[in-house]
């Protein structure tokens, strides 16, 4: 039995357990190729390898903690809310907190700058605040 055969061969077996879209365990998966054809984990880390293959070539497995994974049925990107299902309350709310975040994360200006750090840190500053202003001026149904 060639190598690419086994992998191919545990790949399936694998796959084919996770596509219920539940957590599963590496033991779970080493339990069904033990099964299904004992000789293809010949290998101690041959299943190990196997799933870092399939997470590699299978970006919907996820690793969701030590020696579990799941996979996911859409694409993480496709579950990130969308301007379709964002609200313009929320995207407002979550403009403001990104500029607190960005108030709270700029470095104060101070005498060891150099001039272009401060420069820098000028330009952040007065983005930073006409963000702030749009938003304080914001009213639902009118910009």
């Amino acid at each position: 039995m060639t190598i690419q055969n086994k992998t191919q061969q545990i790949t399936e077996i694998v796959l084919g357990i996770v596509q219920d879209g539940e957590e599963h365990s590496i033991t779970e998966f080493r339990a069904a190729v033990l099964q299904r054809e004992p000789r293809l984990l010949s290998a101690p880390n041959t299943l190990s390898a196997v799933l870092y293959e399939i997470q590699r070539t299978h970006p919907r497995l996820q690793r969701t903690r030590k020696g579990c994974y799941r996979y996911q049925s859409a694409e993480p990107e496709a579950q990130a809310p969308t301007l379709r299902t964002l609200t313009a309350r929320a995207a407002v709310a979550k403009l403001r907190n990104a500029c607190a975040e960005v108030d709270r994360s700029l470095r104060q200006p101070d005498y060891t700058m150099s001039a272009e750090e401060f420069l820098e840190y000028k330009h952040a500053h007065e983005l930073n605040k006409k963000i702030q202003e749009l938003l304080a001026e914001y009213r639902l149904g009118r910009p």
